[in-house]
C-alpha cells in the first residue's frame, strides 16, 4: 500500500477524501455484514470513509448510509441483487467506475483471505470478470492509467514505479492496449488484462473454483 499511498498524496487534487473510519465504525460495518473485511481493504476505510480516486473514475461508497437512498457498504450488494444484478454471496461490492460498473472484493466463507482479496467487476448481465487478483495490484493499475488519462504530474506517477515504456503524454496513446499493458504490469498473475463482464464473462462457479495466486 505504501507505493500507493505516496502516488495518492502527490497527486491530492484528482482525489476526493473523506476522514477516515474510527474501529467502531468498522467493527460495526462487520457485524452488519457478518464478516470481517481483509487487512488491505480495511485500511482503505481507515483512511477515509468513502473515497474518490483520479476524477472518480474508481470509487469506494462509504460504510454505512446516513439515509436509506445512499449505497453503502452495508447496503450495496443487497440494493444491486434486489435489482437483479448478479451479485453473489461471497461478494462485497464496494463502488464503481462511474461508469455503470461496479467492483466488489471476493470473500468466500471458510477460505479468509486475511491479507488481501481479489477484485470483482459486476455489470448488468448474468457473468461477471476478474479486475484484480488482489486489491493493491488493482488499485495500482487504475490508479496509473487514470492518472496518465488526467494528465497528472510524472512525480506522483514515479512513485508507484511505473515503468518508463508504459508512461506516455499522449492522450491518444491510451487505448485498451495501453490499459492492458499497464494492468498487466501491476497485476502479473490477470489473465484478463482488459476485464469485460459482458463480452469475456466468468461464470459464479468459475469464481468459486479460481486458482487464486
Amino acid at each position: 500500500m505504501e507505493p500507493l499511498l505516496r502516488c495518492w498524496h502527490r497527486s491530492m487534487s484528482h482525489h476526493t477524501w473523506n476522514d477516515g473510519a474510527t474501529d467502531d465504525e468498522i467493527f460495526e460495518a462487520e457485524d452488519s455484514l457478518g464478516r470481517t473485511l481483509p487487512r488491505v481493504f480495511r485500511a482503505m476505510y481507515e483512511m477515509s470513509n468513502g473515497l474518490h480516486l483520479v476524477g472518480g473514475d474508481l470509487q469506494f461508497v462509504g460504510l454505512k448510509p446516513s439515509d436509506e437512498s445512499e449505497f453503502s457498504l452495508v447496503n450495496l450488494s443487497s440494493k444491486l441483487r434486489d435489482w437483479g444484478w448478479l451479485v453473489p454471496e461471497e461478494l462485497l461490492v464496494f463502488g464503481g467506475n462511474g461508469g455503470g460498473e461496479h467492483f466488489g472484493v471476493w470473500l468466500p466463507e471458510g477460505k479468509p483471505r486475511s491479507e488481501d482479496c481479489p477484485v470483482i467487476m459486476v455489470g448488468e448481465t448474468d457473468t461477471l470478470a476478474i479486475a484484480g487478483t488482489n486489491l493493491c495490484s488493482f488499485l495500482k493499475g487504475r490508479t496509473a492509467y487514470y492518472l496518465l488519462l488526467g494528465e497528472a504530474d510524472r512525480q506522483a506517477l514515479d512513485t508507484l514505479g511505473l515503468p518508463s515504456d508504459l508512461y506516455t503524454s499522449d492522450l491518444m496513446d491510451l487505448d485498451d492496449d495501453a490499459f492492458a499493458r499497464i494492468t498487466k504490469w501491476a497485476d502479473p498473475y490477470i489473465r484478463d488484462p482488459l476485464p469485460d463482464p459482458y463480452q469475456r464473462g466468468i461464470t459464479v462457479d468459475e469464481l468459486r473454483s479460481y486458482p487464486w495466486p
